[in-house]
């Protein structure tokens, strides 16, 4: 009976090992994605202003 109380003790917490795992591949996940948002804007921008520029040293 022991056993399988430390058995089942044993998948619970690898049950929220995983968990806890999949929440932070989550949160990494959420951050990568606003990292990139925020590239984009920014590459964007540099775009927009380079544009505005280039007619101004023609």
């Amino acid at each position: 009976m022991a056993k399988l109380t430390m058995l089942v003790h044993a998948c619970k917490c690898m049950s929220f090992e995983t968990e806890l795992m999949n929440f932070y591949r989550l949160l990494n996940s959420i951050e990568n994605t606003r990292l990139t948002m925020r590239a984009v804007v920014i590459v964007k921008w540099l775009n927009k202003r380079s544009l505005s520029l280039l007619p101004r040293l023609v």
